[in-house]
């Protein structure tokens, strides 16, 4: 359980350092940075959401899915977020492009929709 309970909270503290230095940059950043920042943190916080829930519920065991836990439902809400836009593809494509330095307005306004 402990190497567990590690893994959940490395994963969490990742995302949450991602998502303060995405917020830290976001005043000097323009609309596609602002867009890559954005993905960058919402895949992190997402993956990381998923990730720990999904060991939450192994932890736990079985009754975790019964109605009546409130564990069946953070797995549930999570792993919904993954499907919201942006969604994980899209989100990992935003990034992917600017890594490459290919994202431009075009892709910007691509994923703003």
């Amino acid at each position: 359980v402990q190497h567990h309970v590690a893994e959940m909270s490395m994963a969490l503290e990742g995302a949450r350092l991602v998502l303060y230095q995405s917020a830290c940059r976001w005043e000097q950043a323009d609309a596609v940075q602002r867009a890559v920042l954005a993905a960058r943190a919402k895949y992190l916080a997402t993956e990381a959401a998923v990730m720990v829930t999904a060991k939450a519920v192994q932890i736990v065991g079985g009754r975790s899915a019964h109605r009546t836990y409130p564990l069946e439902r953070l797995f549930r809400d999570v792993r919904t977020a993954t499907l919201m836009p942006p969604n994980v593809d899209r989100s990992m494509e935003l990034i992917g492009k600017a890594a490459l330095g290919v994202a431009d307005e075009a892709i910007l306004a691509r994923h703003a929709g």
